[in-house]
């Protein structure tokens, strides 16, 4: 599990992409990742790999 809440909004958005890189290349299949109320992984480029669970902003790897 990986929470990173209300940070990345700080980020601009090449910081932000390396950062969820990371985040992915980090996390187990079935894994979690908890962001902040206004930050996504919608337009990612791994957005593929993870889906949300909720409203809350909490994801699950999917993939490898």
């Amino acid at each position: 599990m990986i929470l990173c809440r209300n940070v990345m909004i700080y980020f601009d958005k090449n910081l932000q992409e390396r950062a969820l890189n990371l985040f992915d290349q980090s996390l187990s299949p079935l894994g979690y990742l908890a962001l902040g109320s206004k930050e996504t992984l919608k337009f990612a480029s791994m957005s593929k790999n993870f889906k949300q669970l909720n409203k809350q902003k909490i994801w699950r790897k999917i993939k490898e």
